[in-house]
């Protein structure tokens, strides 16, 4: 049943003695409005409305003249509106609303209405009411303001809306709460073998996993690349937090960790954790992010799979390393890391042929820092190519105060050998020197090749086809090894240096080195023996 309509002043004027001046003109002009128009009298009784107000009613003007609000709304929704129209009568002040209405179709739709109170040359006073439909506005805003708040690939929050969680769970009941950051293990290779798409699924799918896994008033974001944040609220009464953080880990590593089916075949990752209590290990997102990091750094030096939470001297373990790092990347560009050179002798003859390039670093304040320290942070860190080109050079300048037909020979990083770029560069090193491409060996390890054999076979052919020789370094103590044999083309074998320092003492060393020198004699291919020191090792 419908409600009655209000009760009408005694000094309401009748709609049958409402007159406007030229209605007629005044109806084309409502009309020609392309937005919906609706005028009232100064009891809130439609007048007319345009055709606009038609469509968006589903009624005829004549339907709705003489009718209140509460003739086609639910009384809660006609109240308002009446209260509207009368606040504008009585004051005159233009009244301008934002709110929602459902249109014939009951499609429901946002609208702005502008309300304004006209006086006529009789006196009396009337409602203009102009509706603008900003649905499509509102539709399109929600879409932007999505895209700003949540990463477009896996639909998570993104890192503004994390730290902004971060702050707020500092600011209220939720300041204990702990962040969990994971970045995850194995990924790189996927990228680099399979593609990028099947990284992006990868991608896809583990946050689908992490999204399963967290409570309704925890928060999951992506903070990019393959670097994931989690929120654990805080939990009263709900046992020890350190072994339900330790519980939640847990469950993620085990959910990262299954294989994950992309394009046909089976993919594996995992996950390095780093977990930091808000308000104990920083007062603010930044520093609360920046603790997180840290440990998840930590459980990533740890070995894969690994949780850490952070802890101070982490901090100053980071910065010590931060410092090591800037001292690296300042003695390459002064040339403070300088190439020392271990002669290549020909047992026939003990002639020596060429020689093998090491790095050597001579720190002004530590002192000599062995290659083990600063070759792992100079990989890590990208500085691995700008240092081997560098010593190249500088090994390049020196042979050619050296006689004739001495060769040179070239680590290089595992790193290096996915750089499909790298063969150019040292082409490029050669020709500035005058070089001869064949006078350089470039020595890469059985374990880099296993890394990644697309890549490897492509860069070794690239560098080949300058006429650089490609030496196998360290043989014996990787995997397949006669696989990448058969796999790649190689000029030289070097047999690893532990097996030739154990030849006096372990008869098994003898007996592996033998085979390998029957095998490579067999295959044509010259061979070298590292750490040749003593007098019977030579013999």
């Amino acid at each position: 049943m419908k409600p009655e309509s209000p009760r009408l002043d005694r000094d309401a004027i009748p709609y049958s003695r409402l007159s406007l001046p030229g209605a007629t003109a005044f109806r084309g002009i409502l009309d020609a409005i392309p937005h919906p128009v609706f005028v009232k009298d100064n009891q809130t009784r439609f007048i007319v409305i345009n055709e606009m107000m038609c469509e968006l009613m589903g009624r005829s003007s004549q339907e709705v003249a003489g009718k209140t609000d509460y003739d086609f709304f639910p009384r809660e929704q006609a109240d308002i509106y009446r209260g509207n129209d009368l606040r504008v009568l009585n004051t005159g002040v233009v009244n301008e609303n934002e709110e929602f209405f459902t249109d014939i179709t009951g499609k429901r739709r946002t609208i702005v209405t502008r309300k304004r109170r006209l006086e006529l040359p009789s006196g009396e006073c009337i409602l203009v009411g102009c509706i603008t439909d900003i649905s499509d506005f509102r539709d399109v805003e929600a879409v932007v303001r999505h895209q700003a708040e949540h990463d477009p690939l896996t639909g998570l929050a993104n890192r503004r809306v994390f730290y902004a969680a971060i702050n707020e769970a500092l600011g209220g009941q939720d300041a204990d709460s702990s962040i969990l950051l994971l970045d995850l293990d194995r990924f790189k290779p996927i990228n680099d073998i399979h593609g990028h798409t099947a990284g992006d699924a990868v991608l896809c799918e583990i946050a689908e996993r992490l999204k399963g896994l967290v409570r309704s008033g925890d928060v999951v974001a992506r903070l990019g690349g393959d670097e994931f944040g989690i929120i654990v609220r805080s939990n009263p009464g709900k046992g020890d937090r350190f072994e339900t953080l330790v519980a939640v880990a847990r469950r993620i590593n085990e959910a990262v960790a299954k294989p994950v089916a992309v394009g046909g075949r089976w993919v594996q990752v995992g996950a390095s954790i780093g977990i930091a209590d808000c308000g104990v290990d920083g007062t603010d997102a930044e520093e609360i992010l920046h603790a997180a990091d840290i440990a998840m750094y930590r459980a990533k030096e740890d070995g894969r799979g690994t949780v850490r939470f952070f802890e101070r001297a982490m901090d100053e373990h980071i910065r010590r390393q931060a410092t090591f790092e800037a001292d690296l990347r300042a003695a390459i560009a002064s040339g403070e890391v300088t190439p020392h050179y271990q002669p290549l002798v020909a047992l026939a003859d003990k002639r020596i042929v060429g020689f093998e390039i090491l790095a050597r670093w001579n720190h002004p304040v530590h002192g000599a820092v062995p290659p083990s320290d600063f070759i792992p942070v100079a990989e890590q860190s990208g500085m691995i190519g700008e240092l081997t080109y560098a010593l190249l050079r500088t090994a390049c300048l020196d042979a050619q105060q050296w006689p004739e037909g001495y060769g040179l020979s070239l680590n290089i990083s595992p790193v290096q050998l996915r750089d499909q770029n790298m063969p150019s560069m040292i082409g490029g090193i050669l020709a500035a020197f005058g070089f001869p491409p064949e006078l350089l060996e470039v020595e890469v390890t059985e374990n880099a090749i296993v890394a990644d054999l697309e890549a490897a076979r492509s860069v070794i052919a690239a560098l080949r086809s300058l006429g650089v020789r490609i030496a196998l370094d360290d043989f014996g103590t990787g995997y397949a090894g006669l696989y990448h044999l058969r796999q790649l083309t190689f000029d030289k074998i070097k047999i690893d240096r532990s097996f030739i320092l154990s030849l006096a003492t372990e008869p098994e060393s003898t007996r592996i080195v033998n085979a390998i020198l029957a095998l490579t004699r067999s295959l044509g291919l010259p061979t070298t023996a590292e750490g040749l020191e003593t007098i019977e090792l030579v013999s």
